[in-house]
Protein backbone atom coordinates (compact mmCIF):
# COMPACT_ATOMS: atom_id res chain seq x y z
CA UNK A 1 0.00 0.00 0.00
CA UNK A 2 2.84 2.25 0.82
CA UNK A 3 4.60 1.81 -2.69
CA UNK A 4 1.37 2.93 -4.60
CA UNK A 5 1.48 6.48 -4.08
CA UNK A 6 4.96 6.40 -5.28
CA UNK A 7 3.57 4.46 -8.32
CA UNK A 8 1.04 7.03 -8.72
CA UNK A 9 3.62 10.03 -8.13
CA UNK A 10 6.01 8.69 -11.19
CA UNK A 11 3.06 7.76 -13.70
CA UNK A 12 1.46 11.69 -13.65
CA UNK A 13 5.23 12.87 -14.04
CA UNK A 14 5.90 10.77 -16.89
CA UNK A 15 2.32 11.60 -18.18
CA UNK A 16 2.94 15.41 -17.61
CA UNK A 17 6.11 14.82 -19.50
CA UNK A 18 4.84 13.69 -22.35
CA UNK A 19 2.59 15.95 -22.60
CA UNK A 20 4.84 18.89 -22.58
CA UNK A 21 7.00 16.98 -25.18
CA UNK A 22 3.81 16.80 -27.40
CA UNK A 23 2.74 20.19 -26.97
CA UNK A 24 6.62 21.20 -28.09
CA UNK A 25 6.50 19.29 -31.35
CA UNK A 26 3.25 20.68 -32.14
CA UNK A 27 3.91 23.87 -31.46
CA UNK A 28 6.98 22.95 -33.70
CA UNK A 29 4.62 21.83 -36.05
CA UNK A 30 2.73 24.49 -36.53
CA UNK A 31 5.80 27.25 -36.77
CA UNK A 32 6.84 25.03 -39.24
CA UNK A 33 3.97 25.18 -41.33
CA UNK A 34 3.05 28.94 -40.86
CA UNK A 35 6.59 29.30 -42.20
CA UNK A 36 5.76 27.06 -45.14
CA UNK A 37 2.96 29.34 -45.85
CA UNK A 38 5.08 32.36 -45.63
CA UNK A 39 7.38 30.99 -47.91
CA UNK A 40 5.07 30.14 -50.41
CA UNK A 41 3.12 33.41 -50.37
CA UNK A 42 6.49 34.81 -50.98
CA UNK A 43 7.56 32.99 -53.68
CA UNK A 44 4.00 33.35 -55.37
CA UNK A 45 5.07 36.97 -55.77
CA UNK A 46 8.56 36.33 -56.74
CA UNK A 47 7.18 34.32 -59.22
CA UNK A 48 4.48 36.73 -60.68
CA UNK A 49 7.32 39.84 -60.63
CA UNK A 50 9.47 37.23 -62.78
CA UNK A 51 6.69 36.62 -64.82
CA UNK A 52 5.87 40.01 -65.48
CA UNK A 53 9.29 41.07 -66.11
CA UNK A 54 9.62 38.26 -68.58
CA UNK A 55 6.46 39.14 -70.87
CA UNK A 56 7.90 42.75 -70.85
CA UNK A 57 11.80 41.74 -72.00
CA UNK A 58 9.85 39.63 -74.48
CA UNK A 59 7.68 42.42 -75.16
CA UNK A 60 10.60 45.22 -76.22
CA UNK A 61 12.33 42.12 -78.01
CA UNK A 62 9.38 41.50 -80.60
CA UNK A 63 9.06 45.30 -80.67
CA UNK A 64 12.74 46.29 -81.76
CA UNK A 65 12.30 43.38 -83.97
CA UNK A 66 8.85 44.05 -85.65
CA UNK A 67 8.46 45.93 -89.27
CA UNK A 68 6.98 49.34 -88.86
CA UNK A 69 3.63 50.13 -88.70
CA UNK A 70 0.90 52.20 -89.27
CA UNK A 71 0.17 55.30 -86.40
CA UNK A 72 -2.63 57.01 -88.30
CA UNK A 73 -4.56 57.96 -85.23
CA UNK A 74 -8.27 60.38 -87.35
CA UNK A 75 -10.20 59.38 -83.56
CA UNK A 76 -8.03 62.22 -82.88
CA UNK A 77 -8.60 65.15 -84.80
CA UNK A 78 -10.88 66.70 -82.51
CA UNK A 79 -7.54 68.38 -81.20
CA UNK A 80 -6.62 69.95 -84.37
CA UNK A 81 -8.06 73.06 -82.75
CA UNK A 82 -5.75 72.58 -80.02
CA UNK A 83 -2.62 73.69 -82.21
CA UNK A 84 -3.89 76.08 -85.11
CA UNK A 85 -4.73 79.56 -84.36
CA UNK A 86 -8.03 78.62 -85.55
CA UNK A 87 -11.15 78.28 -83.22
CA UNK A 88 -13.07 75.89 -84.89
CA UNK A 89 -13.08 71.94 -83.91
CA UNK A 90 -15.42 68.76 -85.62
CA UNK A 91 -16.16 66.26 -83.58
CA UNK A 92 -15.07 62.80 -84.96
CA UNK A 93 -17.96 60.55 -86.05
CA UNK A 94 -15.43 57.14 -86.66
CA UNK A 95 -18.89 55.80 -88.92
CA UNK A 96 -17.45 57.72 -92.20
CA UNK A 97 -14.09 56.89 -91.80
CA UNK A 98 -13.15 54.39 -93.79
CA UNK A 99 -11.43 51.29 -92.08
CA UNK A 100 -7.41 50.47 -91.92
CA UNK A 101 -6.97 46.63 -91.79
CA UNK A 102 -3.39 45.79 -90.74
CA UNK A 103 -2.14 42.82 -92.06
CA UNK A 104 -0.25 40.31 -89.08
CA UNK A 105 0.08 37.25 -91.68
CA UNK A 106 -1.59 34.13 -91.06
CA UNK A 107 -2.07 32.96 -87.61
CA UNK A 108 0.83 30.12 -87.57
CA UNK A 109 3.63 32.87 -87.93
CA UNK A 110 1.91 35.14 -84.81
CA UNK A 111 1.34 31.90 -82.60
CA UNK A 112 5.43 31.27 -83.73
CA UNK A 113 6.39 35.08 -82.23
CA UNK A 114 4.07 34.43 -79.15
CA UNK A 115 5.65 30.79 -78.35
CA UNK A 116 8.73 31.50 -76.65
CA UNK A 117 7.47 33.70 -73.95
CA UNK A 118 4.21 31.64 -73.52
CA UNK A 119 6.33 28.66 -72.23
CA UNK A 120 8.63 30.88 -70.05
CA UNK A 121 5.60 32.16 -68.87
CA UNK A 122 3.73 28.79 -68.83
CA UNK A 123 7.02 27.55 -66.76
CA UNK A 124 7.14 30.51 -64.04
CA UNK A 125 3.55 30.35 -63.39
CA UNK A 126 3.08 26.48 -62.53
CA UNK A 127 5.64 27.31 -59.93
CA UNK A 128 2.54 28.97 -57.75
CA UNK A 129 -0.37 26.69 -59.33
CA UNK A 130 -0.89 23.36 -56.51
CA UNK A 131 1.97 23.67 -54.13
CA UNK A 132 1.84 21.20 -51.60
CA UNK A 133 3.20 20.79 -48.20
CA UNK A 134 5.29 17.78 -49.09
CA UNK A 135 6.80 16.85 -45.02
CA UNK A 136 3.79 17.05 -42.93
CA UNK A 137 2.73 14.04 -41.52
CA UNK A 138 -1.03 12.85 -42.63
CA UNK A 139 -2.32 13.75 -39.41
CA UNK A 140 -2.07 17.03 -39.73
CA UNK A 141 -3.14 16.69 -43.33
CA UNK A 142 -6.62 19.33 -42.33
CA UNK A 143 -4.27 22.26 -41.97
CA UNK A 144 -2.06 21.88 -44.95
CA UNK A 145 -5.81 22.32 -46.75
CA UNK A 146 -6.24 25.45 -45.17
CA UNK A 147 -2.76 26.79 -46.35
CA UNK A 148 -2.24 25.37 -49.72
CA UNK A 149 -2.17 27.70 -52.48
CA UNK A 150 -5.08 26.27 -54.95
CA UNK A 151 -5.72 28.35 -58.03
CA UNK A 152 -8.16 25.25 -60.12
CA UNK A 153 -11.38 23.46 -58.45
CA UNK A 154 -11.61 20.22 -58.62
CA UNK A 155 -12.46 19.86 -62.62
CA UNK A 156 -8.80 21.34 -62.97
CA UNK A 157 -10.38 24.93 -64.45
CA UNK A 158 -8.53 27.90 -62.86
CA UNK A 159 -10.98 29.94 -60.79
CA UNK A 160 -12.10 33.31 -61.55
CA UNK A 161 -11.08 35.01 -58.37
CA UNK A 162 -11.44 38.25 -59.04
CA UNK A 163 -12.63 40.72 -61.60
CA UNK A 164 -9.82 43.48 -62.53
CA UNK A 165 -9.85 46.00 -65.16
CA UNK A 166 -7.34 45.30 -68.71
CA UNK A 167 -5.05 48.38 -67.79
CA UNK A 168 -4.21 50.88 -65.02
CA UNK A 169 -3.63 53.78 -66.39
CA UNK A 170 -4.29 55.67 -70.31
CA UNK A 171 -2.55 57.87 -72.24
CA UNK A 172 -3.96 61.30 -70.45
CA UNK A 173 -5.09 61.93 -74.49
CA UNK A 174 -6.80 65.56 -73.52
CA UNK A 175 -3.69 67.09 -72.56
CA UNK A 176 -1.70 65.58 -75.41
CA UNK A 177 -2.29 68.61 -78.75
CA UNK A 178 -0.54 67.00 -82.04
CA UNK A 179 0.15 63.88 -83.65
CA UNK A 180 3.74 63.69 -82.34
CA UNK A 181 2.09 63.51 -78.80
CA UNK A 182 -0.51 61.26 -79.44
CA UNK A 183 1.19 58.92 -82.27
CA UNK A 184 3.76 57.66 -79.83
CA UNK A 185 4.22 53.80 -79.15
CA UNK A 186 3.59 52.86 -75.68
CA UNK A 187 7.02 52.39 -75.12
CA UNK A 188 8.33 55.85 -76.24
CA UNK A 189 5.57 57.61 -73.60
CA UNK A 190 6.71 58.56 -70.79
CA UNK A 191 5.35 58.32 -66.73
CA UNK A 192 4.38 61.55 -67.10
CA UNK A 193 2.05 60.97 -69.55
CA UNK A 194 -0.43 58.81 -68.45
CA UNK A 195 -3.14 58.81 -65.65
CA UNK A 196 -5.18 56.15 -63.88
CA UNK A 197 -8.23 54.83 -65.88
CA UNK A 198 -11.19 57.18 -66.00
CA UNK A 199 -14.38 55.78 -64.09
CA UNK A 200 -17.38 54.72 -66.49
CA UNK A 201 -19.70 57.86 -66.15
CA UNK A 202 -22.13 58.00 -69.09
CA UNK A 203 -22.94 61.40 -67.76
CA UNK A 204 -19.47 62.86 -68.45
CA UNK A 205 -18.73 60.46 -71.48
CA UNK A 206 -21.95 61.94 -73.23
CA UNK A 207 -20.93 65.88 -72.75
CA UNK A 208 -20.50 67.06 -76.60
CA UNK A 209 -16.90 67.46 -77.06
CA UNK A 210 -16.96 70.80 -78.86
CA UNK A 211 -18.45 72.10 -75.59
CA UNK A 212 -14.97 70.91 -73.96
CA UNK A 213 -13.44 71.99 -77.05
CA UNK A 214 -15.00 75.80 -76.82
CA UNK A 215 -13.35 77.31 -74.82
CA UNK A 216 -10.42 74.80 -74.16
CA UNK A 217 -9.73 74.88 -70.05
CA UNK A 218 -7.61 72.67 -67.91
CA UNK A 219 -10.75 71.47 -66.76
CA UNK A 220 -11.78 70.13 -70.04
CA UNK A 221 -8.43 68.09 -70.40
CA UNK A 222 -9.83 65.12 -67.58
CA UNK A 223 -13.31 64.95 -69.16
CA UNK A 224 -11.45 64.80 -73.19
CA UNK A 225 -9.31 62.11 -72.15
CA UNK A 226 -12.26 59.80 -70.40
CA UNK A 227 -14.63 60.54 -73.65
CA UNK A 228 -11.41 59.33 -75.69
CA UNK A 229 -10.46 56.23 -73.87
CA UNK A 230 -13.61 55.21 -74.13
CA UNK A 231 -13.96 56.13 -77.56
CA UNK A 232 -17.25 53.86 -78.29
CA UNK A 233 -19.52 53.16 -75.33
CA UNK A 234 -21.61 49.62 -75.03
CA UNK A 235 -24.09 49.27 -77.80
CA UNK A 236 -23.08 52.71 -78.87
CA UNK A 237 -22.64 54.01 -81.91
CA UNK A 238 -19.43 55.33 -83.33
CA UNK A 239 -19.45 58.57 -82.07
CA UNK A 240 -17.61 60.36 -79.14
CA UNK A 241 -20.22 61.55 -78.15
CA UNK A 242 -23.04 58.94 -77.99
CA UNK A 243 -24.26 57.24 -74.96
CA UNK A 244 -25.37 53.47 -74.84
CA UNK A 245 -27.61 51.64 -76.38
CA UNK A 246 -27.36 54.07 -79.80
CA UNK A 247 -25.38 51.12 -82.08
CA UNK A 248 -24.72 47.94 -82.68
CA UNK A 249 -21.37 47.27 -80.64
CA UNK A 250 -22.13 44.84 -78.16
CA UNK A 251 -18.87 46.09 -76.12
CA UNK A 252 -16.40 49.16 -75.21
CA UNK A 253 -13.70 50.63 -77.14
CA UNK A 254 -10.45 51.32 -75.11
CA UNK A 255 -8.63 53.83 -76.63
CA UNK A 256 -4.37 52.95 -75.86
CA UNK A 257 -1.29 53.80 -77.04
CA UNK A 258 -0.40 50.98 -79.73
CA UNK A 259 1.91 47.96 -77.90
CA UNK A 260 0.06 49.03 -74.61
CA UNK A 261 0.44 45.53 -72.80
CA UNK A 262 -3.32 44.08 -71.75
CA UNK A 263 -4.08 41.74 -68.70
CA UNK A 264 -7.13 39.46 -68.37
CA UNK A 265 -9.79 40.43 -66.46
CA UNK A 266 -10.52 37.55 -64.61
CA UNK A 267 -8.77 33.81 -64.11
CA UNK A 268 -9.94 31.45 -66.84
CA UNK A 269 -8.73 29.38 -69.42
CA UNK A 270 -8.25 30.92 -73.04
CA UNK A 271 -10.27 29.31 -75.33
CA UNK A 272 -9.60 31.17 -78.53
CA UNK A 273 -7.03 33.09 -79.95
CA UNK A 274 -8.26 33.63 -83.90
CA UNK A 275 -8.06 36.34 -86.37
CA UNK A 276 -10.97 37.16 -88.75
CA UNK A 277 -11.60 40.81 -90.83
CA UNK A 278 -13.54 42.36 -88.38
CA UNK A 279 -11.76 41.82 -84.92
CA UNK A 280 -8.47 40.86 -86.26
CA UNK A 281 -6.16 39.20 -83.78
CA UNK A 282 -8.31 38.59 -81.10
CA UNK A 283 -8.09 36.23 -77.60
CA UNK A 284 -11.40 34.63 -75.66
CA UNK A 285 -10.93 33.95 -72.68
CA UNK A 286 -13.64 31.62 -70.36
CA UNK A 287 -14.64 32.35 -66.94
CA UNK A 288 -16.63 30.55 -64.68
CA UNK A 289 -17.71 32.57 -61.80
CA UNK A 290 -19.22 30.62 -59.10
CA UNK A 291 -23.05 30.76 -58.46
CA UNK A 292 -23.04 33.16 -61.33
CA UNK A 293 -22.43 31.13 -64.50
CA UNK A 294 -19.82 31.10 -67.11
CA UNK A 295 -18.53 34.47 -69.23
CA UNK A 296 -16.83 35.04 -72.13
CA UNK A 297 -14.23 38.37 -72.14
CA UNK A 298 -13.56 38.96 -75.88
CA UNK A 299 -9.97 41.39 -76.54
CA UNK A 300 -10.10 42.56 -79.97
CA UNK A 301 -7.66 44.23 -82.53
CA UNK A 302 -4.42 43.28 -81.04
CA UNK A 303 -0.83 43.54 -82.53
CA UNK A 304 0.78 40.65 -80.18
CA UNK A 305 -0.57 37.74 -78.20
CA UNK A 306 1.33 36.19 -75.48
CA UNK A 307 -0.93 33.28 -74.88
CA UNK A 308 -2.36 30.24 -76.59
CA UNK A 309 -5.43 28.32 -76.68
CA UNK A 310 -5.72 25.82 -73.53
CA UNK A 311 -3.52 28.46 -71.40
CA UNK A 312 -4.88 28.46 -67.78
CA UNK A 313 -4.67 32.81 -66.70
CA UNK A 314 -4.95 34.31 -63.29
CA UNK A 315 -6.55 38.16 -63.18
CA UNK A 316 -4.18 41.10 -64.66
CA UNK A 317 -2.31 38.04 -66.34
CA UNK A 318 -0.46 39.71 -70.02
CA UNK A 319 -2.13 38.35 -72.84
CA UNK A 320 -0.88 40.45 -75.61
CA UNK A 321 -0.70 44.14 -76.54
CA UNK A 322 -3.21 46.68 -77.96
CA UNK A 323 -2.61 46.69 -82.09
CA UNK A 324 -4.89 47.59 -85.36
CA UNK A 325 -5.73 44.33 -86.95
CA UNK A 326 -8.88 44.25 -88.29
CA UNK A 327 -11.24 46.76 -89.44
CA UNK A 328 -10.18 49.82 -86.94
CA UNK A 329 -9.20 53.61 -87.59
CA UNK A 330 -6.78 53.84 -84.74
CA UNK A 331 -5.36 51.86 -82.06
CA UNK A 332 -7.72 50.16 -79.27
CA UNK A 333 -8.69 47.37 -77.57
CA UNK A 334 -12.67 46.07 -77.77
CA UNK A 335 -13.66 44.77 -74.95
CA UNK A 336 -16.32 42.79 -75.01
CA UNK A 337 -17.91 40.12 -72.16
CA UNK A 338 -20.57 37.74 -73.65
CA UNK A 339 -23.35 35.02 -71.62
CA UNK A 340 -22.79 31.75 -72.25
CA UNK A 341 -25.34 30.71 -75.06
CA UNK A 342 -24.55 26.86 -74.69
CA UNK A 343 -22.64 26.81 -77.90
CA UNK A 344 -19.04 25.53 -77.23
CA UNK A 345 -16.72 26.48 -78.39
CA UNK A 346 -17.99 29.76 -78.06
CA UNK A 347 -18.42 32.60 -80.50
CA UNK A 348 -18.69 35.90 -79.84
CA UNK A 349 -21.80 37.89 -79.67
CA UNK A 350 -22.74 40.41 -82.46
CA UNK A 351 -26.12 41.85 -82.71
CA UNK A 352 -27.89 42.30 -85.96
CA UNK A 353 -29.44 45.51 -85.02
CA UNK A 354 -29.95 48.25 -82.44
CA UNK A 355 -30.90 46.53 -79.29
CA UNK A 356 -32.94 47.08 -76.16
CA UNK A 357 -31.35 46.89 -72.55
CA UNK A 358 -33.26 43.46 -71.98
CA UNK A 359 -32.48 41.97 -75.44
CA UNK A 360 -28.91 42.92 -75.12
CA UNK A 361 -28.58 41.46 -71.62
CA UNK A 362 -29.60 37.98 -72.67
CA UNK A 363 -26.05 37.94 -74.63
CA UNK A 364 -23.90 39.92 -73.12
CA UNK A 365 -22.37 42.21 -70.31
CA UNK A 366 -21.22 45.87 -70.15
CA UNK A 367 -17.59 45.15 -69.31
CA UNK A 368 -17.20 48.09 -66.80
CA UNK A 369 -20.13 46.23 -64.88
CA UNK A 370 -18.91 42.87 -65.05
CA UNK A 371 -15.29 44.50 -63.81
CA UNK A 372 -16.85 46.66 -60.60
CA UNK A 373 -19.51 43.36 -60.01
CA UNK A 374 -16.70 41.13 -59.50
CA UNK A 375 -13.74 42.96 -58.63
CA UNK A 376 -14.16 42.18 -54.75
CA UNK A 377 -13.72 38.28 -55.44
CA UNK A 378 -16.30 35.68 -55.50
Amino acid sequence: MSHRPRCSSKNESLLATCVSICAIVLLFLVGAQYNLAKEISTLAVETRAETNQAQWSAFISFQEKSATFDTRNPTLVVFQRLHQRRRTATTLNTSIIPPVARDVGDLSSVRTVASPAAELIREKQEVSWNVVSPFLPPVLAPLTAQLTLKYRDDEGFPFFERAVYPVAQVPNWGNMHSPAEWDRHFKEMRKEDFVPLPRYDLKALTIPMNSLLRPFTSKSVPLITAKLAYSTRYYGAYNVDAGEYTGAHPGIDLKLAFGTPLGAIGGGRVQTVAKDANMGLHVIIEHRVPGVGTFYSIYGHMDVVWVQEGQDVRPGYSIGTVGMTGSTTAPHVHLQVDRDDGIHPHERYWPPYVLTPEEADVHTMNPMTFIEKFAAGI
